[in-house]
């Protein structure tokens, strides 16, 4: 039997500890790696009225491609589809942090290894429909701050360029030349 715990080893031990539980030997225990960086890094944490992201750790998500540009208006994050130009309250999944980068753009970043994801305002997909668990106190804490509003989840959106270069069949697809004209009958 495997177990899944959505915990890194260090909070599980301290969980376990905390209750005085006996751990079972026969479970197999998996644990998440830990975040190695803070969910808003000192250069952007000034920009910024509330970071919107969930403090669970990120479990099995939907993988349906969607799309659309996540930016940053009066200190809020906004989300817009592709297709769609109302603007929603943006959600992230707690592996994603807000950063600036070394030219002075605001980024997101896997929290994980460090990498850029995207910058803001670029052409983004995710995964969906995601989901994220979304604290009532930290949902209105981002109304508090941000004003009303729907909120959508975008996960861990990364730039469109990075994914169709890791997937280049799933560039916008290129209409092809028309059929060649009948052959006249012999």
């Amino acid at each position: 039997m495997a177990i899944n715990t959505g915990f890194t080893k260090d909070e599980f031990d301290s969980w376990v500890r905390q209750n005085g539980w006996d751990v079972p030997g026969h479970i197999r225990w998996s644990f998440v790696p830990t975040l190695n960086l803070s969910p808003v890094s000192d250069a952007a944490k000034d920009a910024i009225r509330f970071w919107p992201a969930s403090t669970a750790r990120t479990g099995a998500q939907h993988q349906a491609l969607l799309a659309g540009r996540v930016y940053l208006r009066d200190g809020c994050f906004f989300v817009s589809g592709r297709r769609e130009a109302v603007d929603k309250l943006a959600w992230f999944h707690a592996e994603v942090g807000f950063d600036v980068d070394d030219e002075g753009y605001f980024v997101l970043r896997d929290r994980l290894g460090g990498q850029i994801l995207t910058r803001l305002g670029e052409d983004m997909n995710w995964g969906g429909p995601p989901s994220a668990v979304i604290d009532p106190k930290a949902e209105q804490a981002l109304h508090e701050a941000c004003g009303p509003g729907d909120i959508t989840v975008v996960g861990s959106p990364e730039a469109r360029e990075r994914f169709v270069t890791q997937y280049p069949h799933m560039r916008e697809p290129r209409i092809p030349p028309p059929p060649p004209p009948p052959s006249p009958a012999s």
